[in-house]
Parts: structure tokens; sequence; C-alpha cells
């Protein structure tokens, strides 16, 4: 919320610094002087255009990768209980419990902050060790069972994307094309205020529509990029469906 705040007041005082130094100059009547303005104004704001549209078709990208791993995560964690579920005893009850018992860690992880996130990985790669230990005890047990093959497979599959979600949680986009959008769009709001503020022409349009929708581009470029937070979330659907699904498992 501070950063929308923030990025509004500074859109919309960067437009009327513009309109301002617009209005002042001495050279207001000079028409090459308008059109070089205009001109570098039409420049500058189809740049931004561009750097709006790449950013934010990077940020959805990871944001869409994100939701896919957490799908394919819930996945492989139901299948993997399936697997489980065929067996012997003492292993299969062990796996079992100790799936569900990942399945709300991992649920855990999602709805952690910064701060608790390392806490809920270091958990949930706990029940993770437990499960290749009793995994692959079993393969070493019956080395000819395809079941136990298979078991193993699983298990180290399920690992597998957990990491691919805390490396796509990690993938951001670069800092640096988010300074670059401030920069640019600080440069063509300040110009486009000052093309009104030649013309007298102070309009809603110059000094506070074009600054909203670059506010509201970015901050929604922003959000994608945070993925667990925010407005606009991958969501948990897939892990709260799982976990449910097992808990019914565990009631039967």
């Amino acid at each position: 919320m501070l950063l929308a705040i923030a990025v509004v007041a500074i859109s919309i005082l960067t437009a009327e610094v513009g309109y301002r130094v617009g209005s002042r100059s001495k050279r207001r009547e000079d028409e090459h002087l308008r059109a070089q303005v205009t001109a570098v104004q039409a420049s500058v704001l189809g740049l931004l255009a561009l750097l709006l549209a790449f950013g934010l078709s990077m940020a959805e990208q990871r944001f869409t990768n994100r939701r896919e791993i957490m799908a394919a995560e819930a996945g492989a964690i139901r299948t993997t209980f399936l697997y489980a579920d065929a067996l012997p005893e003492p292993v299969r009850s062990q796996s079992r419990e100790l799936l569900r018992r990942y399945v709300g860690e991992r649920h855990a992880f999602f709805l952690a902050t910064r701060e608790e996130a390392p806490a809920a990985t270091a958990r949930s790669q706990v029940t993770q060790r437990d499960l290749m230990r009793l995994a692959t005890a079993l393969a070493h047990e019956h080395p000819d069972w395809d079941l136990s093959a298979g078991y193993l497979d699983k298990v180290i599959e399920m690992i597998r994307l957990e990491a691919a979600r805390e490396l796509s949680l990690a993938a951001r986009v670069p800092r640096t094309i988010h300074v670059l959008l401030v920069a640019v769009a600080i440069v063509g709001i300040f110009v486009s205020g000052m093309a009104a503020g030649l013309v007298r022409s102070r309009t809603t349009i110059t000094l506070y529509l074009v600054p909203l929708l670059f506010s509201l581009a970015f901050l929604v470029l922003a959000d994608l990029d945070l993925s667990r937070v925010g407005f606009i979330t991958t969501g948990d659907r897939p892990l709260l469906r799982l976990q449910h699904d097992l808990a019914l498992e565990a009631g039967r």
C-alpha cells in the first residue's frame, strides 16, 4: 500500500513540476521549442510503453511458471501418496503420515511471510529426508520390486519440484528493469507536463491520467512479481484441495 501511494504521488508531483516549468518558460511562445518538446514526449512515452510491455511480459511468465510448478508439485505429492498406499506395512502407514504432514508444511510455506519462509522450508526438508530414508530402505530391501523403485522415483520427483518452486519464487524481474521503468516514466511524465505548461493547457489527461495509468501498470508488474502476497497471487488451491483429499483418506 505504501508503494502504491508513493508511486502515484511521485508521478503526479512530477507532472505538476513539469507543468510549472513549461508555464513559466520564457520561450513559451517558441513554436520550435513546442515542437521539440512534443517530439520528445512522443518518443519517451513510446519507449515507456515498450518497457512496460516487456516488464509485464516477464512478470507474467514468471507468475505462470510459479503457478504451474505449484500444480505439478501437488500432483507429484498425490501420485506419491497413491504409490505409498500400495506399499507393505509399516512403510505404508509411515509414508502416508509423512506425506500428509508434508502437504501441511508446504501449505504453511505458501502462507509464511518472508521472515518465516526459511523455517517453513527447513521443516519440509526434514520431512523430505524422512521420506527418502523410507523409500531408499525399501528399495534396498526389495531391489527386484518395481513398486519400490517407482515409489523412490516419485519421492525424488516430489523433492525436485519443491526445489523448482523455491527457485521460481526467487526468479524475479531484474531490479534494473524496475529502475529503468521509473526513470523513463519520470522523464516522460515530466515532459508531458512541460508540454501542457507551454500551451497553458492544464488538462486532467496530462496531469493526472497519464501518471495514474503508469502507476497502475507499474504496480500490477510489481504485484505479479511478488506472487505470494498482494492482490494477484498464485493461490494455494492445489495444495488446499490435496490437503482436504488426504484428510478424507485418513478418515476412511
